[in-house]
C-alpha cells in the first residue's frame, strides 16, 4: 500500500471517530445509541484494524493486529453505557466493574447494559 492510500485510511479513520464521538456525547436517544452502538463500533474496529495495517512502516503481523484491535472494541464495548433517564452516555474508568450511577441524572444503573433504575 502507498503512502497516499494510507493517509487516506487515516484521515477516514480520525473522521469517523471524531463523528462517533460527536454522536454519542450529543445525542440524548438512549435506546438509537444502544442500538447502532456495538454497529458503529465494529467499524471502527475494522477502519482502526486498516489504519494499523496501512502503515508501511509497521512490520507486525495481521493476528497482532487483530487481537490488539479486538482488545480495544471490546474494553470500549465494556466501558461505554447509556441511561435511559436522561440519554446521557456513561464512560466507566474500571474496565472490569461497570459505572454504578449515572454522571448526568445520578440514577443507578442496573446490571443490563444501559438500563437505569428510578431510585
Amino acid at each position: 500500500m502507498n503512502t497516499q492510500q494510507a493517509h487516506i485510511i487515516q484521515l477516514l479513520t480520525f473522521l469517523y471517530g471524531a463523528t462517533f464521538s460527536i454522536f454519542l456525547l450529543i445525542n440524548k436517544n438512549a435506546d438509537l445509541k444502544r442500538k447502532i452502538f456495538p454497529y458503529l463500533l465494529a467499524l471502527f474496529g475494522v477502519l482502526m484494524f486498516g489504519l494499523v495495517w496501512s502503515d508501511p512502516k509497521t512490520d507486525t503481523s495481521a493476528i497482532y493486529s487483530a487481537i490488539g484491535v479486538g482488545l480495544v472494541i471490546a474494553l470500549n464495548y465494556r466501558a461505554i453505557n447509556f441511561c435511559t433517564s436522561c440519554g446521557k452516555t456513561v464512560f466507566s474508568r474500571n474496565v472490569i466493574e461497570p459505572q454504578s450511577y449515572c454522571g448526568g441524572c445520578g440514577n443507578k444503573m442496573t446490571v443490563e447494559k444501559g438500563e437505569s433504575d428510578q431510585t
